[in-house]
């Protein structure tokens, strides 16, 4: 009974249960290349996300330049300052292709080779399971979860850091453009950036929760629809083709449901999300005004163009905190991908790190010299019950002794142990109590591989 939970708490394990694995150990498969490989794709992520505030200063720039142009500024002056102005854009522009190359190539790089090596050990442990473990897992099940938890594994180690990485160094530069440029104003909008970090965070967890939802109402529509196209001769046959579409219509109410829901929700969600952009932008403007018309009043400097505070500085401000507070809610969607990759290594690992009572694998045992075989085989009081099935005896106190050059045949009901003796000879699984002998020696003493081969 000991054996049979056990083998349940592990497939549970595998299936979702198993915890989260420490960062450290998620990247034990990472080699010198691909720590370099990270730290390029990391540079160049937060390059590339802080190209976007820096567009911002160019953009005050611009602005500042045709609001002096409007006031009566020297033609060629603007003209020259404008130019200067769109050649650093063509600079800019350079760099953020460069870095966005840089950040892809990697990332995608190094996380497929990672997740590689992850299904190259999964796929090794699996195959080194012995048959009770295999017992407890559908095989189905057991290739879904190979997929799935490989693929989750290469999205977190992948595109979706390095989207993490970009929305973080917009999200920084963004505050720090702001905070440079007129940090008053600046200070007022990070009172109300919470607002925004959080409308775009939600609107993350909702995008994943409906497209959840979504899949899993159509992947019962689709079970239906996959049952009868695997059986159309039967259900032509009976003429059941009306019905059979009628079932699937009504499969998909649930689908047309979560649909309706999905897009209320996302709505919503966006709504929240131009809501908080609105207000941080009106509240910026606002006093970005007000502190400008005071300096203009108590100064006079607009007309010895000697004001500190302009409009394009003001306008930067707004754009760049507004910008940066949304990035840093996107994160959100990236840390839980990471966070889902580490939960799909650990429940790998469980497979990984177990070494099973019969391991297929180990060079450990005794190597008879084969030519020396005579052949003989023996059950000496063995009893046995199948690991899942401990309350159905298969064997109690069995007895056989098959001398070398005869013919045996077992014979039986269906589960009276003819194809378990085999079972227990090829050491699919070890006796409860007693023992199987080849020449005398006990299988158990024998090297599984040399044992099989012979």
């Amino acid at each position: 009974m000991k054996q049979a939970d056990g083998a349940k708490t592990e497939a549970k394990m595998e299936a979702g249960g198993a915890p989260a694995v420490s960062i450290r150990h998620f990247l034990r498969f990472a080699t010198a290349l691909d720590i370099l490989l990270i730290v390029a794709g990391t540079l160049g992520s937060l390059a590339l996300g802080a190209a976007q505030p820096a567009q911002m200063i160019f953009f005050g720039q611009v602005i500042d330049t045709i609001g002096a142009s409007a006031l009566g500024g020297n033609a060629v002056d603007v003209e020259a300052r404008l130019q200067e102005t769109l050649r650093l854009y063509m600079y800019l522009a350079v760099g953020a292709f460069v870095a966005g190359f840089v950040a892809t190539y990697c990332w995608k790089l190094t996380g497929e080779r990672q997740a590689a090596q992850y299904r190259q050990h999964f796929l090794k442990a699996i195959l080194r399971q012995d048959v009770a473990w295999h017992d407890a897992r559908a095989t189905a099940g057991l290739a879904a979860m190979f997929a799935e938890s490989t693929q989750l594994v290469e999205e977190g180690l992948g595109v979706r850091l390095a989207e993490g990485l970009r929305f973080l160094g917009t999200g920084i530069a963004g505050v720090a453009v702001a905070l440079s440029f007129q940090w008053n104003v600046a200070l007022v909008l990070l009172a109300l950036s919470p607002l925004a970090i959080a409308a775009a965070s939600t609107l993350n967890r909702v995008n994943a929760l409906t497209a959840k939802r979504t899949q899993a109402a159509f992947a019962i529509a689709g079970a239906a629809a996959a049952e009868v196209l695997g059986a159309i001769r039967t259900v032509a046959s009976f003429g059941g083709e009306e019905r059979e579409a009628a079932r699937f219509d009504k499969e998909l109410d649930p689908a047309e449901v979560a649909g309706i829901k999905a897009s209320v929700r996302k709505g919503l969600a966006n709504g929240m999300l131009g809501a908080t952009s609105t207000l941080v932008i009106a509240a910026g403007i606002v006093y970005g005004a007000s502190i400008i018309a005071n300096e203009r009043e108590s100064t006079g400097c607009l007309a010895t163009e000697t004001c500190k505070i302009s409009g394009g500085a003001v306008l930067l401000t707004i754009f760049a905190m507004n910008r940066g507070a949304q990035s840093l809610g996107f994160i959100s969607q990236t840390m839980a991908s990471f966070a889902n990759a580490r939960t799909a290594a650990g429940q790998m690992d469980a497979t990984m790190l177990r070494t099973p009572a019969i391991d297929c694998f180990s060079e450990e045992g005794l190597t008879p010299d084969a030519a020396a075989l005579v052949g003989k085989l023996e059950f000496k009081s063995v009893s046995f019950r199948y690991p899942l099935r401990p309350d159905a005896v298969i064997y109690s106190k069995f007895d056989l002794v098959i001398e070398p050059g005869m013919t045996c045949a077992l014979v039986g009901s269906s589960g009276s142990g003819k194809s378990t003796a085999i079972a227990l000879i090829e050491r699919f699984y070890d006796p409860d109590s007693g023992s199987v002998l080849l020449d005398g020696m006990d299988i158990t003493t024998l090297q599984l591989k040399w044992l099989r081969q012979q």
